[in-house]
């Protein structure tokens, strides 16, 4: 579960969304539900809702047991409270850099030979 503190039209709202492992994820503002989302086993999607009118959106990536979440406000990231989960984006870069380092790994093992 991640959660955000965000300012749209001079209002601040916390927005939370629960992501269990399996099942639909749930985007809850000032502790209403706002929308259920995704597929039971969703992992890549991006989640679009509205704040008084202001466009919101939460990218969610998944892959095994990591989850990373990131909220978007007229388009500009919103850092989250801390205690949740990792950013999307870092969740994504670290998945990107799986094989790069596999690459390296074989590479040097190829040069002590």
């Amino acid at each position: 579960m991640s959660t955000w503190k965000v300012n749209a039209d001079g209002k601040e709202h916390i927005v939370r969304m629960e992501s269990p492992a399996f099942g639909r994820k749930v985007i809850y503002v000032d502790g209403q539900e706002r929308k259920k989302v995704g597929l039971p086993v969703s992992m890549w999607a991006s989640y679009k809702f509205d704040l008084d009118g202001t466009p919101a959106f939460i990218n969610f990536r998944a892959v095994k047991r990591m989850k990373g979440m990131s909220l978007y406000v007229n388009n500009e990231r919103v850092d989250p409270e801390p205690g949740g989960e990792m950013s999307a984006e870092t969740l994504q870069w670290f998945m990107l850099s799986i094989p790069l380092l596999l690459l390296i790994g074989i590479g040097v093992a190829a040069f002590l030979r």
